[in-house]
């Protein structure tokens, strides 16, 4: 099951006094990709590369960006891969320090670069999420507010019933439903929505 980050990331290292400034960003879309490609070139305009590789679902690429076919970009996408990482570009910023370090050298480098940064990463599990709405009577508030305490999201309106939109893992939802079907309540659940998302 892949995994992705929970927010951008930034590490350096400095490898024969070249700076490898890598930063890592969850993405949900290829235009953010884009963007964010827009504002970095405009903040490092006097780096010598800015290498990046990004996957985002059955969407991989990655670039060198001038630097020796295979050193940098490629390198870079198979960390993601090795790591199990979707929704997530990797860039890393170089600022060349005079010595050559070599096809090699390269690799090893904007390997090294982003292992780093992955390291100091808070990873997020994929995970299946269902959101529904239950429609129920006031004295049942109590009941129900102890059975969601494992939901992820909770948004709550009281009418002339009380109506709670609440996004739970699939297997808590699952649980949460096993727990109400004896008890008899008065309830209805309606609207179903299942999605993959990061947790």
């Amino acid at each position: 099951m892949s995994k992705s980050i929970k927010e951008t990331t930034e590490s350096e290292i400095t490898i024969e006094k070249s700076t490898f400034k890598s930063i890592l960003y969850h993405i949900e879309s290829v235009d953010e990709v884009k963007d964010i490609l827009k504002d970095l070139n405009k903040e490092f305009y006097d780096s010598t590369h800015i290498v990046y590789a990004y996957v985002l679902g059955d969407i991989m690429h990655s670039t060198d960006n001038g630097e020796p076919k295979g050193t940098a970009g490629v390198p870079t996408l198979e960390v993601l891969k090795k790591n199990d990482l979707n929704n997530v570009l990797a860039v890393t910023i170089r600022y060349f320090g005079g010595i050559k370090l070599g096809a090699g050298g390269l690799i090893r480098a904007y390997t090294e670069s982003i292992v780093e940064c992955i390291k100091n990463s808070q990873l997020t599990q994929e995970a299946n999420v269902i959101t529904f709405e239950i429609v129920f009577d006031y004295k049942y508030i109590s009941f129900i507010d102890k059975k969601i305490l494992k939901a992820i999201k909770v948004s709550k309106e009281f009418h002339d019933t009380v109506s709670y939109t609440i996004t739970f893992k699939s297997e808590d939802y699952s649980h949460f439903l096993e727990e109400l079907a004896p008890l008899g309540l008065n309830y209805l659940i309606r609207g179903e929505i299942i999605e993959k998302v990061y947790l």
